[in-house]
């Protein structure tokens, strides 16, 4: 039976089972619900770079893994595989292995597509004044500015 274009059951059933009708008073609740976890797994943790026991953070491990930093709310099931995962950093320690991470050059970025011989040989090629940035860029499937950036030493830096 519909009242409306609204199925009665459906809504009878929705009033019946939600905890609160006031949505700000539920998120309220759920915020606090999830910082309680989170400081109750931290409580007797500390640093394992400064054994600080300030400003307590999870760091992924290894960050290919990570599915998402919001755990606090999940089944103790899925959490404790997602925090299997990680170590426990005071909040400077973690910025400091993060950024190290993120500054990965040369081909231990997993993104690169120049390998440090494709580096010797586009800056001998280019210096012999056969080659353009443009014709370089081609062959190795970057573009001329990355090219540009090679042989004016700017990337790459390290090989010489």
């Amino acid at each position: 039976m519909y009242v409306g274009s609204t199925p009665t059951r459906i809504t009878i059933w929705y009033n019946s089972y939600m905890p609160y009708k006031d949505k700000e008073a539920q998120r309220k609740y759920q915020r606090e619900w999830r910082m309680r976890r989170r400081n109750d797994f931290f409580q007797d943790k500390f640093c394992l770079s400064c054994r600080s026991t300030n400003q307590l953070e999870l760091d992924h491990v290894d960050p290919q893994k990570k599915i998402t930093h919001a755990i606090w709310s999940w089944t103790q099931t899925k959490r404790e595989a997602e925090l299997a995962k990680c170590q426990v950093l005071c909040h400077e320690c973690h910025v400091k292995k993060t950024t190290a991470e993120q500054h990965v050059s040369g081909e231990r970025n997993g993104s690169a597509k120049i390998t440090v011989e494709d580096v010797v040989k586009i800056r001998e090629r280019y210096s012999s004044g056969k080659f353009t940035y443009q014709m370089l860029g081609d062959e190795y499937n970057v573009h001329k500015t990355t090219i540009r950036m090679i042989v004016l030493r700017r990337k790459w830096k390290v090989v010489k």
